[in-house]
C-alpha cells in the first residue's frame, strides 16, 4: 500500500480530509528528499520509503495489539497519524550537496553524501516543526501524538521522557525501518 492509501483509512473525514491536502501539497517533496544523509534512507525518494514503511510497520503493530491498544484508547487514526507526520520536518532539514561527485574516490573514513544539512532552515525542534506544518492544515496534535512524535527515537531522542504506548510503537516502527530496510529491505 501507498501512503495515500492508509491516509485513506482515517475515519475522521475532517483528519482524513486535512491529511489528504497536507499529502496532496508535499508528496512531490517527499519523494525528492532523504530520510537522513548517513544513516539509513539518505537516498532522493528515502523519506518517503521510509515513511511509507514506517505507517505500514506501525499498522501492523496496532492490528497485532490491537485488543490491548483499544483499552488504552489508541486508534488506528492515531497510529497512521503519527506515523505519517513522524519526521516531516525532513523535508527542509536537508539539501542538494552541490559539491557532490557519486564517482569520486574520497579519503579512507570520509563519505561525502548526496544531501546535507540545510542549516538555513534549522532552528525549532523537531516536534515544533510538524506542529507548526500540521497547524496550517488545521491538524491539530494531542498530547499522546505530541509524546510519540517527541519519543520517536526512543533512546536516541533529544529529551528523555514517558515512552507512552503510541511512541512505543512509533518507535518501534521506526527503529525497524531504518535498521532493517535502511538501504532498500
Amino acid at each position: 500500500m501507498e501512503i495515500i492509501d492508509y491516509l485513506k483509512k482515517i475515519t475522521n473525514q475532517k483528519y482524513r480530509n486535512a491529511l489528504l491536502k497536507l499529502y496532496a501539497d508535499i508528496e512531490s517533496t517527499l519523494k525528492a528528499m532523504p530520510a537522513a544523509i548517513r544513516w539509513h534512507h539518505s537516498e532522493e525518494g528515502g523519506l518517503y520509503r521510509h515513511t511509507k514503511e514506517v505507517i505500514s510497520i506501525a499498522f501492523n503493530i496496532y492490528n497485532c495489539l490491537r485488543v490491548d491498544l483499544k483499552k488504552r484508547a489508541i486508534t488506528e487514526n492515531d497510529v497512521i497519524l503519527v506515523a505519517f507526520v513522524h519526521d516531516l520536518e525532513k523535508m527542509t532539514k536537508y539539501k542538494k550537496n552541490m559539491n557532490y561527485e557519486p564517482n569520486r574516490k574520497y579519503e579512507k573514513g570520509y563519505k561525502e553524501t548526496e544531501f546535507v544539512f540545510n542549516y538555513n532552515k534549522i532552528g525549532m525542534n523537531d516536534t515544533a516543526q510538524i506542529v507548526r506544518l500540521c497547524a496550517r492544515y488545521e491538524i491539530f496534535l494531542s498530547d499522546i501524538h505530541l509524546n510519540a512524535m517527541t519519543y520517536s527515537h526512543g533512546g536516541w531522542s533529544v529529551d528523555k521522557g514517558e515512552l507512552t504506548p503510541l511512541a512505543t510503537i512509533l518507535h518501534a516502527a521506526d527503529l525497524i525501518s531504518s535498521s532493517l530496510y535502511k538501504n532498500g529491505g
